[in-house]
């Protein structure tokens, strides 16, 4: 069965209405999802339902079968030679969209793409930005880096087409994937998780794991040197619009929806109020526990590796509901540890007011 382009782009258009009942378009006129911030930190909201699940394996299962030649010559011409020229890249390097901005905490290049420095697709040639994309990923690729991509700024007239997406999804081969530790999406909306979702059969868990969803810029300091950023105003603006409303939300919903066993993002008074008058809090009591041992406290990287975001935010909500939480569960390769340690930073750096 073939399936082309326009079937995709269609059937992209028909998930809109099972994405939480949030009416999504896959062409917004606004630079931001305000879903995003309606719904503060309640990440559950986002997730796609399992019968759009199913409807997203489908169709990419059928998308990836067909034999489409139109996008394979789209994927040959994209790559393909250009002739004379191709080594000046200023057209393309002047809008500033994909930086290279030293190294992470871990010693690996960080680069950058910016949605907010797209030019209007009109004037931009998408396939030259793909052939200048991978040119400058090849300086690097052979060593661990990673790529934080802020969504911020993308709108209908500076967006890529579904076509130019798939073909940069299979320029992207093993040469660039295998050394590429950490992809961070920055500031994404419904559209972008479902983008995901669709390509996800083809995603292996172990390059799944790579992806984190960044909600605040904050969040970046758990993986890189934050002042090294030169991020552009209209980001961080539009950053502390999406942590005031954030702070508003958790405000407005605490005073009568916060069970007596929630464990972050409440103050301390809450914390020794409900926990028997104990001064530690049950998260911090149980995280200590965990690591208060040789084995975990040698483990390397301790609180510098990150750990899978998916399996914080779900031990999170066990704490929050009073629930036993067993890190033996997540030992595999010391995860459990940095489960444990990345939960406890958590609860540090929710607070709010500081310890000291």
């Amino acid at each position: 069965m073939d399936f082309s382009t326009k079937e995709l782009e269609d059937n992209l258009c028909s998930f809109q209405e099972n994405i939480s009942g949030q009416d999504l378009d896959l062409e917004p006129q606004l630079e931001f999802d305000d879903t995003e911030l309606e719904d503060g930190l309640d990440t559950t909201r986002h997730s796609v339902g399992d019968d759009c699940e199913d409807s997203a394996e489908d169709l990419a299962q059928q998308y990836l079968r067909s034999e489409d030649e139109h996008l394979e010559e789209a994927l040959e011409e994209a790559l393909g030679a250009e002739g004379e020229g191709d080594d000046n890249w200023a057209d393309i390097a002047r809008h500033g969209v994909v930086e290279v901005v030293g190294d992470d905490l871990f010693a690996r290049k960080v680069i950058t793409i910016y949605a907010c420095r797209l030019p209007d697709d009109q004037t931009l040639n998408w396939r030259r930005f793909l052939r200048y994309l991978l040119h400058t990923l090849d300086t690097f690729v052979e060593s661990d880096y990673t790529l934080v991509y802020f969504h911020f700024g993308l709108h209908s007239r500076n967006k890529p087409s579904i076509r130019w997406l798939w073909t940069a999804f299979r320029a992207f081969d093993r040469k660039y994937k295998k050394n590429l530790k950490a992809l961070l999406l920055v500031h994404p909306t419904s559209f972008v998780r479902l983008l995901f979702n669709v390509f996800r059969p083809v995603i292996s868990a172990k390059f799944g794991r790579k992806i984190h969803y960044i909600s605040h810029l904050e969040e970046l300091q758990a993986f890189l040197h934050f002042k090294q950023l030169f991020l552009p105003k209209q980001l961080l603006d539009h950053d502390r619009k999406v942590a005031k409303r954030s702070r508003q939300s958790v405000s407005t919903t605490a005073g009568a929806q916060i069970p007596n066993t929630q464990q972050f993002r409440v103050s301390l008074q809450f914390l020794k109020a409900n926990n028997a008058m104990d001064a530690v809090p049950r998260v911090v009591r149980t995280c200590v526990a965990f690591l208060d041992n040789e084995r975990a406290l040698q483990t390397e990287g301790l609180f510098r590796r990150s750990a899978n975001a998916s399996t914080v935010r779900e031990l999170q909500t066990r704490f929050n509901a009073g629930q036993e939480v067993d890190f033996e569960a997540f030992a595999d390769e010391d995860s459990g540890v940095h489960v444990a340690a990345a939960l406890l930073k958590s609860f540090l750096r929710e607070l709010e007011e500081p310890l000291l």
